[in-house]
């Protein structure tokens, strides 16, 4: 019943698919509103010219993919996000730049344009280079866990996806699973049509960067003087 005010009245026909991809397409311009809104207010006070604005998300939905309504996997429908930038005044605006990349570019990306030095130890990498169209190397993949429980691993290049599915990207063992089970078995499937052994071994250096046990990087204290600049801005603690 919920579904007969989206349906197509001429035939009849009504549709849960229909159903929620409206109600999908619904949410996108309502933020498409709100995202308009905001930068006309950053227009008013004079803002815009001045800031570096990103537009970016955290995952895609499956609406009917693989005969799924979900964002728990790793296929383009739910891993393939928009990643929008636009620099002070709008400069190089509309260019669109060709290459894989990966979220965890944002923060250095962020970092350099605000003339910050990136802490050590991340493995994102700056798009500054690329923003200014000077020479830049893209990733030869992108990587991505989801799945139940993080069993499916997703490595990303331009000619198409490897998927694996077995053991949570963190298991001590996955990187020998993931090195050693049959490209044509079960374990692994691909769409368009990738170079899937260079990528299974790409997927197996990545894995060897994980922190083990998925453990936390040893958080070095907030000085008292960064702390109170951080309450300044907005941040709060939490004890």
């Amino acid at each position: 019943r919920h579904t007969r005010s989206l349906c197509d009245w001429s035939s009849d026909v009504c549709s849960s698919d229909l159903h929620i991809r409206s109600i999908y397409d619904g949410g996108v311009a309502y933020a498409d509103v709100l995202f308009g809104r905001w930068m006309a207010g950053l227009e008013a006070r004079g803002w815009l010219d001045k800031a570096t604005i990103v537009v970016f998300a955290d995952h895609g939905e499956q609406l009917g993919e693989d005969g799924m309504f979900n964002h728990i996997g790793v296929s383009d429908a739910e891993s393939h996000v928009p990643l929008m930038i636009r620099l002070p005044g709008g400069k190089g605006g509309g260019t669109r730049v060709k290459g894989i990349v990966e979220l965890i570019d944002v923060m250095p990306t962020v970092l350099e344009l605000a003339g910050a030095t990136p802490p050590s130890g991340i493995r994102g990498h700056s798009l500054v280079p690329a923003l200014r169209g000077q020479p830049w190397t893209p990733r030869d993949a992108a990587f991505s866990v989801g799945g139940p429980g993080n069993r499916m691993l997703g490595a990303r290049s331009i000619a198409g996806r490897l998927t694996y599915a077995g053991t949570p990207a963190y298991e001590p063992l996955t990187r020998e699973m993931v090195a050693t089970a049959r490209l044509e078995g079960p374990s692994f499937t691909t769409s368009g049509s990738p170079d899937a052994t260079a990528l299974r071994t790409a997927m197996v250096d990545w894995l060897a960067t994980l922190t083990p046990g998925g453990a936390a990087h040893p958080v070095a204290p907030l000085s008292d003087a960064l702390k109170k600049e951080l309450r300044e801005h907005g941040y709060f603690e939490v004890q």
